[in-house]
């Protein structure tokens, strides 16, 4: 309910850059073919923020797919804001953008940040930047089966490369079973695990332990502590958390 709920929605669902988000548009929405495209970004200059008619690369100038949840979402963020402009009258600014404060004004890319970074510690969470939610919607996509070259279309990436060597948070036994209700572990498939590991070490590539798990109880992190072991046991020296 507060002015990050807008932006941090946007950048989870859609991978979207804090630039992209707060360079959203109204008019860049076809709610009809429930299609966002990204064409128009907010950036710094200095401290200044400067919307301008291009994304960072050619790749990022993209249209994107949304859900029909998020698409009546955001009709009813679009209503509050008419509704908002109906009660502030001469003092509400329409600019046209969608992460707007209550007079109509966009965000500012500085507010994002430093908001967003008082929000995880007054709740207690570990710090990321908003820019790591791009992180948490690719995790999402590759565990929930999406291609990666799909996935790096969606993020606006000029490669497949960067959309697998730093945004995958992957379990490589969950992220390719046939039967996700049966109980899988790695001994079972340790030598095609074994395969896959020590073509990540060769290519001189790193794995990021994704602790979500032991957050919510699961009492596992992902990949599991058996993988990581094996990986280090492989020679493997790059893990992040």
């Amino acid at each position: 309910g507060t002015k990050m709920e807008v932006p941090v929605k946007l950048a989870t669902m859609f991978g979207l850059r804090r630039e992209e988000v707060l360079g959203l548009r109204w008019s860049a929405f076809d709610f009809s073919k429930r299609t966002p495209t990204i064409n128009h970004t907010c950036v710094l200059v200095g401290n200044a923020a400067v919307n301008v008619n291009r994304t960072k690369n050619e790749s990022s100038n993209r249209t994107l797919y949304m859900t029909d949840e998020m698409a009546s979402y955001l009709k009813c963020v679009k209503k509050q804001q008419r509704e908002q402009q109906l009660i502030q009258g001469e003092q509400y600014a329409f600019t046209g953008y969608v992460c707007v404060d209550e007079y109509g004004q966009q965000l500012h890319p500085n507010y994002i940040s430093e908001r967003f970074r008082e929000i995880l510690k007054k709740n207690g969470l570990r710090h990321i930047r908003f820019h790591d939610l791009r992180h948490t919607c690719a995790s999402l996509l590759m565990n929930h089966g999406y291609e990666t070259a799909d996935i790096s279309k969606m993020l606006g990436h000029s490669t497949i490369t960067t959309t697998v060597d730093i945004y995958g948070h992957i379990d490589y036994i969950i992220r390719y079973i046939p039967d996700r209700s049966y109980e899988y572990n790695y001994k079972n498939f340790s030598d095609i695990i074994d395969e896959v590991l020590k073509k990540i070490i060769y290519n001189g590539k790193g794995i990021e332990i994704n602790t979500a798990g032991l957050r919510y109880g699961l009492n596992a992190t992902n990949p599991s502590a058996e993988i990581v072991l094996r990986y280090r046991e492989l020679g493997g020296e790059i893990i992040t958390i």
